[in-house]
């Protein structure tokens, strides 16, 4: 009896363990009101990959971005894509190679995106283990103001880094987007440097 008792709570831990390990890796995080990006295993996200910091300067649209990271490797990374997705209430589309894109992070560099996110080590593959400094980059973003008025304002950022087609790291943030000044700003975007970056807060 003590025997087929074992039997039975062993096969249920079992069944809760390979649950767990089939959840995909979400960025949700209202179970526990974290205001961090994600990289534990506890909603199937691996712990080799974790976005330490990002910083983004004004987005104005069209315009040029500004911004940085700091991330860490714990294990090499073979075929690593990031999927962005960008939302206002919907899923806004790929245009230009900005918007919800999917980008390689190998140095195939279709996307002038792709050239700067994996810049922090050479865009070669595999990327070794170690922690990754971009410095300071900046993308010239595409005029959106054919697209309307809803184009601008807030709107929300899902990062999803993969290896092999694995989500391994899942990150959301806002940012603003902002319609273009009516003056000049070549002086303004010379001048930029990293003090007028701004970190991002995780939600």
């Amino acid at each position: 009896m003590k025997f087929v008792l074992f039997c039975l709570v062993f096969s249920a831990a079992l069944v809760q363990v390979c649950a767990r390990a089939a959840q995909p890796c979400s960025c949700s995080n209202k179970s526990r009101g974290l205001a961090h990006s994600h990289n534990g295993t506890r909603r199937g996200c691996s712990r080799h990959l974790e976005l330490l910091r990002l910083q983004i300067g004004r987005v104005t649209a069209p315009g040029k971005m500004h911004f940085k990271y700091k991330l860490r490797l714990t294990r090499p990374l073979y075929q690593p894509r990031v999927d962005f997705t960008i939302s206002k209430g919907v899923k806004l589309p790929c245009f230009g190679g900005y918007g919800s894109c999917s980008y390689s992070l190998c140095g195939f560099n279709k996307y002038p995106m792709e050239e700067r996110i994996c810049s922090g080590w050479g865009c070669e593959c595999p990327v070794q283990s170690g922690i990754y400094n971009s410095g300071l980059m900046s993308v010239d973003l595409p005029d959106l103001r054919g697209l309307g008025r809803g184009a601008y304002g807030p709107v929300e950022v899902e990062v999803r880094f993969r290896e092999r087609n694995r989500v391994i790291h899942c990150t959301k943030f806002k940012i603003l987007v902002h319609r273009p000044r009516k003056r000049s700003t070549s002086l303004r975007e010379i001048e930029f440097q990293s003090r007028d970056l701004t970190d991002v807060v995780f939600i």
